[in-house]
């Protein structure tokens, strides 16, 4: 029995994955109009993301063994209500990018110009087909790799006690044994992260998974994502001074910029609260940060200088930025 067909998982219909079957069934699929009509229906998202699974393990073997066991990675809490592992969070990602390919946008997301950015990265012509538009193979690989650390880096947070405890995959493994609710030390599991603190910011799972495919084959677009793919997180409010530590002075290229936004888009559009919906406040926040950074900087970009500590609380500011905001505090001998 080959790797892939001994995969379950109670996220969906149960049975075993036979990749080769649903690989045909998928090439039927997509020739059949009504079918394409319903690709949001359980059997697509499940047939998808089977296929696709299959692709990207083909494409890089040398990682097939961890991408898979990733997908069994628990998921409790209250930030992950996907499903109870993995695979249910990566399937919202699949589905996120076939919206963003089909032009469909939640309704908290009205800016064009945004709408514009995440559709020019996430979809690319077929160079085999130059008249069919597909989803950009970098954004699959992501989806698949942005959490492959995850396992390594799992920390219990126990009914009545305080921090966390980190543990190993196989701790894990012989915990899950027992059943829901899950229990450690006979004490109540309520929530699982994926951060272990001992190992300071290489325990962080996305920058160990960053590392783990440094100069594998992997596009750099992709592993700068992967190593910032939480970053929206720090967005609780408007900031530009924030966007602009992340990701201009870390040498970003406008392009990387863009790709780390969409990643963050479809991560959190894959990221399911207690009330079954995405949370997109921080992911607005971060844009709007990015939008009052590139207002200053087309003042600073024609050599006005602003004294430092007038730039940095403008930078900090809460809110929209306008042109009068800036023009305000331009010194009297910089005014053009």
């Amino acid at each position: 029995m080959s790797l892939f067909e001994k995969f379950e998982d109670p996220a969906f219909e149960e049975g075993k994955i036979d990749l080769k079957k649903t690989g045909e069934t998928k090439a039927l699929f997509i020739n059949q109009e009504d079918v394409v009509n319903e690709r949001y229906t359980k059997e697509w998202q499940k047939i998808n993301f089977d296929t696709t699974l299959l692709e990207v393990c083909k494409k890089y073997p040398e990682f097939s063994e961890k991408i898979v066991r990733s997908l069994e990675t628990p998921q409790l809490g209250e930030h992950h209500n996907e499903g109870p592992t993995m695979k249910s969070h990566l399937s919202l990602i699949l589905m996120t990018l076939e919206e963003i390919k089909d032009g469909k946008f939640p309704e908290s997301i009205q800016d064009a110009n945004l709408k514009e950015i995440i559709q020019n990265i996430t979809v690319k012509r077929d160079e085999d087909n130059p008249k069919k538009n597909i989803i950009n193979p970098e954004l699959i690989d992501y989806t698949f790799f942005h959490d492959i650390a995850k396992p390594d880096c799992l920390t219990l947070k126990i009914e009545e006690e305080k921090g966390g405890i980190e543990i190993t995959n196989d701790q894990w493994t012989e915990i899950e044994k027992k059943g829901r609710p899950y229990r450690y030390n006979d004490k109540l599991i309520t929530s699982i992260s994926y951060f272990h603190s001992s190992e300071g910011s290489s325990g962080r799972h996305g920058n160990k998974a960053a590392e783990m495919l440094k100069d594998k084959g992997v596009a750099p677009e992709i592993i700068i994502a992967i190593s910032k793919h939480e970053t929206a997180y720090q967005f609780s409010k408007i900031n530009a001074a924030t966007y602009e530590e992340h990701f201009t002075k870390s040498g970003f290229s406008e392009n990387q910029q863009k790709f780390i936004l969409v990643t963050s888009y479809i991560d959190t559009m894959a990221t399911l609260g207690s009330d079954g919906k995405p949370n997109l406040s921080n992911f607005n926040n971060l844009i709007k940060s990015r939008d009052n950074f590139l207002l200053i900087k087309q003042y600073t970009d024609k050599g006005i200088i602003f004294r430092d500590n007038e730039l940095t609380a403008l930078k900090k500011q809460n809110k929209v930025l306008t042109t009068e905001d800036v023009e305000k505090i331009i010194p009297l001998g910089e005014k053009r």
